[in-house]
């Protein structure tokens, strides 16, 4: 699913018809191929390398559809409305995501009286596969660029906000950017660590004895995350005639460091758990909602689809060290041999203190991102009064 360079290079060589058209053909093998290792499941347990093919096929189709949708849309609003647009059609992603495992779970179940043969989950991948043909018909049909034919006013207030004044860049070019480095970087420390949190917040609670309250936390993260996106969105909309969009994502950073520097101490408390994990939450649903504008903001929308791509194939990388990381500091705590469960803040100290000094780093660039963009602002504003 990270994999987005390829979607984005579709859809910026041949646009949004095509790029719909290629995820539909993506999921109708993926599905397929998935859907038909439950009818050789002997073959397939010896042969896992082939279900992981499947999956990478498969995800590839979620990949170019949601480069489709974010590109197609992203270019379709002026930049003073990205920030709501990009909010509702990120939030949307998480919560399908959310429906999609509800109806798993009310439908296709081994307690559902319908599947007494334990086919619940051949009729799942098929359900999927439908849903996917008619995403993937609907995007073919309905999504483009609209071209505005139409010189908008410029506003002095947004001047360099708008990504039609800014120079389409990538490859090469972005790689010497020093506004790239800070937001590439920022990125990846940014999602690695917050999702390494989210992905063991059940580890943390068994480590305390706290394994009751696993229903709640794993319920209030996504969710949290579906509304950090629409607020970071909204946010950045309204304050961006007085700031640029990088200074919402800077102040979730500070509060972010602030509790994960709590955590090296105090992760065993309850209350304190539960507030970093909703401002970790909100973090990560900020940085989904506000970077793909702010690409297209400093870098245009020509290439916007394979520089976002290219953002979030590393950032994947980054998640994987920080969970291999984890991994590795947890089991090195394991006081008795033979156990596969570490207890007590010492599992943890480690990891929080690497934590915290990613999102420092994180601070500091985005605060140089805030200082270049406003310094960028007054010299257009500056320049634009001299021309009239």
């Amino acid at each position: 699913m990270c994999f987005g360079v390829t979607g984005g290079y579709v859809f910026e060589r041949y646009g949004a018809p095509v790029t719909s058209l290629s995820a539909m053909l993506l999921a109708l093998a993926g599905l397929t191929l998935t859907w038909s290792t439950l009818s050789s499941v002997q073959f397939y347990s010896s042969n896992v390398w082939l279900q992981c093919i499947y999956f990478f096929i498969s995800g590839q189709a979620c990949s170019f559809m949601y480069m489709c949708t974010m590109t197609s849309n992203i270019n379709n609003f002026p930049s003073r409305h990205r920030g709501k647009l990009i909010g509702v059609l990120d939030g949307c992603f998480s919560a399908g995501t959310a429906l999609i495992s509800l109806i798993y779970n009310v439908v296709f179940n081994t307690e559902n009286e319908m599947y007494t043969k334990g086919d619940y989950l051949k009729d799942f991948y098929l359900f999927l596969l439908i849903a996917f043909v008619i995403a993937g018909i609907l995007g073919t049909m309905f999504l483009r660029i609209i071209p505005n034919d139409e010189q908008e006013e410029i506003d002095t207030r947004t001047l360099l906000s708008d990504s039609k004044k800014v120079e389409d860049i990538t490859g090469f070019n972005l790689l010497s950017n020093l506004d790239f480095h800070c937001i590439f970087w920022s990125t990846v420390f940014g999602i690695s660590l917050q999702l390494m949190f989210q992905n063991n917040l059940v580890t943390f609670l068994l480590s305390f004895g706290k394994e009751k309250h696993a229903t709640l936390f794993t319920t209030a993260s996504p969710v949290a995350i579906v509304f950090g996106k629409f607020f970071a969105g909204f946010i950045s909309d309204v304050v961006l005639q007085r700031a640029p969009r990088v200074s919402v994502l800077l102040f979730f950073s500070i509060i972010q460091s602030v509790l994960l520097l709590v955590f090296i101490f105090y992760l065993n408390n309850d209350i304190i758990l539960f507030i970093g994990m909703l401002v970790i939450a909100l973090s990560n649903g900020s940085i989904w909602c506000l970077i793909p504008i702010i690409i297209s903001e400093y870098f245009g929308l020509k290439h916007f689809g394979v520089n976002w791509g290219s953002v979030l194939f590393s950032s994947a990388f980054g998640v994987l060290i920080m969970q291999k990381l984890f991994g590795f500091i947890y089991e090195s705590n394991i006081e008795v041999e033979g156990q596969t469960m570490c207890q007590g803040q010492v599992c943890y100290t480690v990891t929080f203190i690497v934590a915290f000094a990613l999102s420092l780093v994180c601070v500091v660039l985005y605060s140089f991102l805030v200082k270049h963009k406003l310094e960028k602002n007054k010299e257009g504003v500056t320049l634009y009064e001299m021309k009239r």
